[in-house]
């Protein structure tokens, strides 16, 4: 898988991106974890970073950046007091919609079948990990950002907004706990039509894709005991689930999806490793694709045939830093133990000194290579990585784990791809 583009030193926690009205990538995040001042980067399709802006320190709480009509971003986010900046299609801050009558953040915003917009506030400082600490309430602005009028509800947390007609929009929130999400559905006048439940699991499922027009598909976790698991779901509001099922991941943290297809692209992570899932429309896995050991996924989205994937590495750490992948959906639903043709050379073998090992892969893959001797023993380990390009060198210099001199004699060298035996063959090593 390789780095679609290098990202400035600064951009370290990439929190989400978008692909805008014209077709260019926009992604957002911090400059540290989870607060720091904000940034906001336009790449086109060629990998090149068009313009890049950084604004006050704050924080993003599930910020959701959306266009507007004529082009320009919205961007909720909070520090003490909720601001809403409105951002030109160059990076320019036009201006920005301020929160001062309580600590609070915003966390999602719509358009109204009027040209004003509706935002949601969380209240008293929302943390995703908390229970029944926190308040949503529904605020409406117009096009210049001026607030119109405030409506309290009953949510606990609210995740996200969105709109599939002008009678009604929904709202992905909880009642009173983080966890447990619901579908409910208000009219314009801020009255409850539905409310159903997200998946049969007490899950947070923050994240959605409307599916066909009348299926809504949700991802997130839940928990089974201390361990975190990883929940998707999809349901149309007359026949109820078409699936919802627990997956082998401690959770997912991005969904999307090609409807022509009719495939699922999610992004999760199993401890320290992150992984992208792709499944049918019945929850079915057609592969799992493990991307790195070390890596914190943040975002995945589907464009023209390719996957786009924002991730972090080192996330908890200062050293973080943020890489953003574009693979082919073929890749990632090819099946490595079906249609893996390895191409592998050693040479020179036998040798003296050293010898180079070639490997060649159709795609991406986790590579590791170790050397055993006649007795089973593990020598060496070369690498346990994953590889982006297609063709790897690896150098064996004929010594063990210790650094010294491996005896002379025959040795096995044993290549894993994805964590599956794929092929072992003979090394042969000469008297110095």
């Amino acid at each position: 898988m390789k780095n679609f583009t290098p990202l400035e030193d600064e951009m370290r926690y990439v929190e989400n991106l978008m692909i805008s009205e014209s077709g260019n990538i926009i992604l957002w995040g911090t400059t540290n974890h989870s607060y720091g001042n904000v940034f906001v980067a336009a790449i086109n399709m060629e990998g090149e970073i068009i313009w890049s802006s950084y604004f006050f320190e704050t924080q993003l709480w599930w910020a959701d950046l959306y266009e507007k009509p004529s082009g320009n971003f919205l961007l909720p986010m909070s520090h003490v007091y909720a601001k809403l900046p409105e951002i030109s299609p160059t990076g320019d801050s036009i201006n920005c919609t301020f929160r001062h009558e309580s600590e609070s953040d915003f966390g999602s915003v719509i358009q109204m079948p009027s040209d004003n917009y509706l935002l949601t506030e969380l209240v008293e400082s929302f943390d995703p990990w908390s229970i029944g600490v926190d308040s949503t309430a529904f605020i409406i602005i117009n096009d210049e950002g001026s607030i119109l009028d405030y409506h309290p509800t009953d949510l606990s947390v609210t995740y996200e907004l969105f709109s599939i007609d002008e009678n009604e929009f929904y709202a992905i929130a909880t009642t009173d706990t983080a966890y447990g999400s619901k579908l409910i559905k208000f009219d314009w006048d801020f009255n409850i039509r539905s409310v159903i439940n997200t998946s049969k699991y007490e899950a947070s499922m923050p994240w959605i894709v409307i599916i066909q027009g009348d299926k809504f598909l949700h991802a997130g976790w839940t928990f089974l005991g201390d361990e975190m698991q990883a929940v998707m779901s999809m349901h149309n509001e007359e026949t109820g689930f078409v699936f919802d099922t627990l997956y082998s991941l401690n959770y997912f943290w991005s969904i999307t999806h090609d409807p022509v297809n009719e495939q699922i692209f999610a992004l999760g992570n199993k401890k320290d490793s992150c992984y992208i899932m792709c499944l049918d429309y019945d929850g079915k896995v057609l592969n799992k694709w493990l991307i790195d050991d070390s890596l914190y996924g943040t975002s995945v989205k589907y464009y023209n045939d390719q996957i786009y994937i924002t991730a972090v590495y080192d996330y908890i750490s200062q050293n973080a830093h943020s890489s953003i992948f574009r693979i082919h959906k073929d890749s990632l639903l090819a099946k490595p133990e079906n249609n893996l043709t390895l191409s592998l050379t050693a040479f020179p073998n036998p040798f003296t000194y050293q010898t180079k090992i070639e490997i060649s892969l159709p795609y991406p893959s986790k590579l590791t290579l170790e050397i055993y001797d006649i007795h089973g023993k593990v020598v060496n380990i070369l690498t346990k990585s994953t590889f982006q390009e297609k063709k790897t060198n690896i150098i064996w210099n004929g010594r063990d784990f210790t650094g010294m001199p491996a005896p002379a004699g025959l040795y096995f060298a044993k290549i894993t791809i994805n964590d599956k035996l794929h092929k072992t063959f003979k090394l042969i090593k000469r008297v110095n």
